[in-house]
């Protein structure tokens, strides 16, 4: 499953920036930023210079793997079944048919959706107003936060990634 690289990306400067995580190289000091963890880092940053500096991080393959292994991935497998995030978030009946695709039986799909209802209430949940946890999970949320800089940055780096996951027909987005 693949989700827009705008909202993972948007999704992952939040994520970096307010959740109490195990991941030590948010933590650990950096020259680079400024003899601080990252975490700490982009807390001293504006939201747009926040963002810029998780862009740069991304391009990081030490610490973010998901564009490095999306841009890699072979999605000709007639083997493997290639879904959109956005497709399916809070659409529930369309995971029956990846559960069929896969062999499951009645009763483990039954299980299964359970799952899936619950994870999506969770993904509603934690956009309600004043909840303690990051945002996350709502298609589309990079519309909010970006700006025309954030846009062009984005784009430099990233353009051919959404026209290859089919995000984007073209660079005029």
């Amino acid at each position: 499953m693949v989700r827009d690289p705008r909202d993972v990306f948007i999704s992952g400067y939040f994520y970096h920036k307010k959740l109490r995580t195990r991941e030590p190289w948010l933590f650990e000091k950096y020259e680079k930023f400024n003899d601080m963890g990252y975490q700490e880092y982009i807390n001293t940053l504006s939201l747009e210079d926040g963002l810029i500096a998780e862009l740069e991080l991304l391009g990081d393959k030490d610490k973010i793997e998901s564009f490095v292994q999306w841009d890699k991935w072979d999605y000709n497998n007639p083997r493997i079944m290639e879904l959109k995030y956005e497709d399916y978030i809070l659409q529930d009946d369309k995971f029956v048919n990846i559960f069929k695709h896969y062999g499951f039986n009645e009763e483990e799909i039954q299980r299964s959706m359970n799952i899936v209802r619950e994870r999506n209430l969770d993904i509603v949940k934690s956009n309600e107003p004043n909840n303690q946890f990051v945002s996350i999970g709502v298609p589309n949320t990079w519309k909010k936060y970006f700006t025309p800089n954030i846009k062009a940055e984005f784009k430099k780096r990233y353009d051919y990634l959404l026209i290859k996951l089919g995000y984007e027909k073209n660079t005029n987005w």
